[in-house]
């Protein structure tokens, strides 16, 4: 049977590395099967260390990110949601305003007996509109 310090000289590690390849399950029967596992288990052991890397760079990342986010927001290149809202709300009413004036705004540009008919079908243009694609408001679910 092979002692952790031979094995360790024979390796180049040190004891402590021995000790834990052998709480591993490495075997003590020959020099031959130690060099054979401690292949496959550094093997292995470079997969998780692989795995270990990428998920410590993806967190980088991550964190990388959210601080950049937060010198934005910082330097007033973000807003809040409710500033959105807020001026969202504004646009629409300017918005709504707008388009009640549309059909005056294009009858005038129809000259004598078309104009009340342009004016009817501009009108309804708009009312459609407002039925058709204001119907279904976006929502903001989990969005906080």
């Amino acid at each position: 049977m092979l002692t952790v310090n031979k094995i360790a000289e024979h390796l180049g590690v040190s004891r402590s590395t021995s000790i834990r390849y052998r709480n591993k399950g490495m075997p003590l029967t020959s020099l031959e099967e130690v060099e054979a596992w401690v292949k496959d288990y550094t093997g292995n052991e470079s997969e998780l260390d692989n795995e270990l890397k990428r998920a410590q760079i993806r967190k980088l990342n991550i964190d990388a990110d959210y601080k950049e986010t937060m010198c934005k927001k910082l330097d007033g290149e973000l807003i809040t949601i409710e500033q959105a809202d807020k001026d969202l709300g504004k646009f629409m009413n300017k918005f709504d305003t707008f388009l009640k004036s549309l059909p005056e705004q294009v009858a005038m540009m129809v000259s004598g007996n078309d104009r009340p008919t342009v004016l009817k079908q501009v009108s309804n243009l708009i009312q459609k509109f407002e039925k058709t694609a204001l119907k279904d408001e976006p929502t903001r679910k989990g969005v906080e």
